[in-house]
C-alpha cells in the first residue's frame, strides 16, 4: 500500500521511486501486489513488471487528487479544500483493500507510510482480517509533519496494532520510540543502485550543456519552503563576489519555484543559477558525479534520499544540522550548517571550494561507505527476511 506509485508503464516520475524499486525487488522472492492511488488516464488496474497493481479511487470525482505531485501532506497545505476529500480517499482505499487481500489472498500487508496506508491496514485487520500481518514503514513527513492531539493519537493506535515497523533513518527511530519500544523498531533505509550512482558517472561534458564555465554547485529537490532554498539562492549573491563563474543547478519542481525565480533576477543571479525543473531519475547520477558541491539547506527531513545518492556519487556536500542526519558515522562525510542561515553557506562554499582538492580526494571513500549501507540489495535482503519471520 502506497500513496504514490508508476501510473503507467513509462513514468518518468516513478520509474526509480523507492517503492517501486523494493516492490520489484521483492516480487523475485514473494507474490506482490500494489494498491495505490488512482490518477487522470491511470488504469484503475493493470500489471507492470509483472506486478498487479490495482489503484483506489481518490475522491468521488476522479479530476481530485490528493495524492502524487509533491506529496499528500504538501498538497493539502497548499490547497485546504482537500482535507474535506481524505476521508473519501481513505474509505476508497479500504474497500478496495478489502478486494484485493481476498482476490489475491494477501498475507502481509507492507503500508508504507502510517497515515493513511498504516490506518487503513489496521482499519481493516480489526474490523475484517485479524489473521493479516502488518508492515509499517515510515518514512518521515507522515510522521514528523503530524503532530496535532488527534494526529499522535493515530499514530499510537497504528503501531499499536502492527506486527513490524520500519523506519528509514535513526532519527525517526528516536522519535518513533516515544509510543513504541524502540526495540521493535527497524532501521531499513530507502536503497540506492550504487553502481549507477558512482563517481564514474562524471561527465564533463555536461557542464558545457548547462554552461558552466567555473564551479557547479547542484541542488535536487522539491522547490518548497520546507527544503530551505531560499536560503540557498540568497547564499549565491556572496558566493558569487568570490566566484563569479560558479553556478547554482537547480532541479526539481514546486510552488516556489516561480518565486525563486524572481528573486534570482532581482539579486541579479540570471547566469548564475540554472533552474531545471523536473530532471528524471535515471539522469541524476551524472549531475551529482559531476557537480563540486551537492547543498541540501533542509528545514526539516524525515530521511533525504537525495543526499545518499550524492554520497553514493562521492559528492563533497552541505546538510543542514537535522535530527535525520545524526549518525557520527555518517556525518564524518558531510559539511554541516545552521537551518535558514545564507551566510553560513556561502562561507561553507566558499571554503570547500578553496580546499576543493582535499575533498575531491575523499570521492571513493564516499562511494564505498555508500554500497556498504545503502545499496539496494542489502535492504531488499533485510525486508524479504522480516517478511519470512512473520
Amino acid at each position: 500500500m502506497t500513496s504514490g506509485y508508476k501510473r503507467w508503464q513509462d513514468d518518468e516520475q516513478y520509474n526509480e521511486h523507492f517503492v517501486v524499486e523494493l516492490t520489484k525487488r521483492l516480487s523475485a522472492k514473494f507474490s506482490v501486489s500494489v494498491l495505490a492511488p488512482s490518477y487522470p488516464s491511470a488504469k484503475s488496474e493493470e500489471t507492470i513488471d509483472d506486478i498487479n497493481i490495482y489503484r483506489h479511487k481518490q475522491y468521488v470525482s476522479p479530476k481530485v487528487t490528493i495524492a502524487y505531485k509533491n506529496g499528500m501532506i504538501s498538497n493539502v497545505k497548499e490547497n485546504r479544500w482537500l482535507i474535506r476529500a481524505i476521508p473519501f480517499y481513505i474509505l476508497f482505499q479500504f474497500i478496495s483493500l478489502m478486494r484485493i487481500v481476498k482476490k489475491e489472498n494477501v498475507q502481509v500487508i507492507h503500508a508504507h507510510w502510517i497515515i493513511p496506508q498504516g490506518l487503513v491496514a489496521v482499519l481493516y485487520k480489526i474490523i475484517c482480517n485479524r489473521k493479516i500481518k502488518i508492515i509499517a514503514t515510515i518514512h518521515g513527513s507522515d510522521f514528523l509533519r503530524i503532530k496535532s492531539a488527534v494526529g499522535n493519537v493515530l499514530k499510537k493506535f497504528i503501531v499499536s496494532h502492527i506486527d513490524r515497523l520500519t523506519v528509514v533513518s535513526h532519527a525517526l527511530k528516536a522519535e518513533a520510540g516515544r509510543i513504541i519500544s524502540p526495540e521493535n523498531i527497524f532501521v531499513y533505509p530507502m536503497g540506492i543502485d550504487t553502481n549507477t550512482f558512482s563517481p564514474s558517472m562524471k561527465d564533463l561534458s555536461l557542464k558545457e550543456e548547462l554552461d558552466v564555465p567555473g564551479e557547479f554547485l547542484l541542488f535536487v529537490g522539491s522547490c518548497v519552503e520546507q527544503k530551505g532554498i531560499r536560503y540557498l539562492v540568497e547564499a549565491m549573491t556572496e558566493i558569487c563576489s568570490e566566484y563569479p563563474g560558479c553556478r547554482l543547478v537547480m532541479i526539481g519542481n514546486g510552488g516556489l519555484l516561480e518565486e525563486m525565480k524572481i528573486k534570482a533576477k532581482d539579486a541579479g543571479l540570471e547566469k548564475n543559477i540554472n533552474f531545471l525543473g523536473y530532471v528524471e531519475h535515471g539522469k541524476l547520477p551524472k549531475y551529482f558525479a559531476t557537480a563540486d558541491i551537492f547543498i541540501l539547506p533542509s528545514l526539516s527531513e524525515g530521511y533525504s534520499l537525495v543526499i545518499r545518492e550524492a554520497l553514493s556519487c562521492g559528492t563533497p556536500s552541505i546538510m543542514t544540522d537535522l535530527p535525520v542526519f545524526s549518525s557520527d558515522t555518517e556525518k564524518a562525510f558531510f559539511e554541516i550548517v545552521p537551518v535558514k542561515d545564507s551566510h553560513i553557506i556561502a562561507q561553507k562554499v566558499k571554503y570547500m571550494l578553496q580546499h576543493k582538492e582535499r575533498y575531491e580526494k575523499e570521492r571513493e571513500n564516499r562511494h564505498k561507505f555508500a554500497m556498504e549501507n545503502y545499496d539496494w540489495v542489502k535492504v531488499a535482503e533485510n525486508y524479504a527476511n522480516m517478511i519470512d519471520s512473520i
